[in-house]
């Protein structure tokens, strides 16, 4: 039976002594995969190189995405919500998803995640949107004892609404 892999990655390379050979990662940059394909230890290898991607370790800040994106309080949004809460997700994981959790502890994370929230304020209003779902994954965190970390009280919005024209 022939078992399709889904995200198989194949380099071809010009041996010393002039042969090719072909080298198979799990996906472009991920690990490389031992043995030749359709072979037991090359399903193994594979599988244990997808597990170990969906499955990130407890002590960074990646966990705890993770987690939200599995938990009722995500599943329960609206798809439009959702959506928008993935776009920022996406920007908080690319830029604190290696964030030890122990670094929560800490109170100068809190400067962090504002020059963060800063560095978008050409577009206030989804600086403000990025802010809260930061905010927000990080209670989550806090209310399943992930962290204890404590989100400042006040901070000033950088964008503000003036419809008093339209009244």
């Amino acid at each position: 039976m022939r078992v399709h892999l889904k995200g198989i990655h194949r380099v071809r390379v010009k041996l010393a002594s002039g042969a090719t050979a072909s080298y198979y990662y799990a996906w472009r940059g991920g690990p490389r995969l031992v043995g030749e394909p359709s072979s037991p230890e090359f399903l193994a290898s594979y599988t244990a190189a997808h597990a170990s991607r969906r499955q990130p370790d407890g002590l960074s800040f990646h966990s705890v995405i993770a987690g939200y994106k599995t938990s009722q309080d995500f599943l329960r949004l609206k798809p439009r919500t959702k959506a928008d809460y993935l776009q920022h997700i996406a920007r908080i994981e690319q830029k604190f998803g290696d964030l030890p959790l122990a670094a929560l502890d800490d109170a100068r994370v809190t400067r962090d995640f504002l020059e963060w929230r800063d560095s978008m304020a050409a577009s206030p209003r989804q600086a403000d949107y990025a802010w809260m779902v930061l905010m927000r994954l990080l209670s989550w965190a806090r209310a399943r004892g992930l962290t204890l970390y404590r989100p400042p009280e006040r901070v000033e919005r950088l964008y503000h609404a003036d419809r008093s024209e339209k009244i």
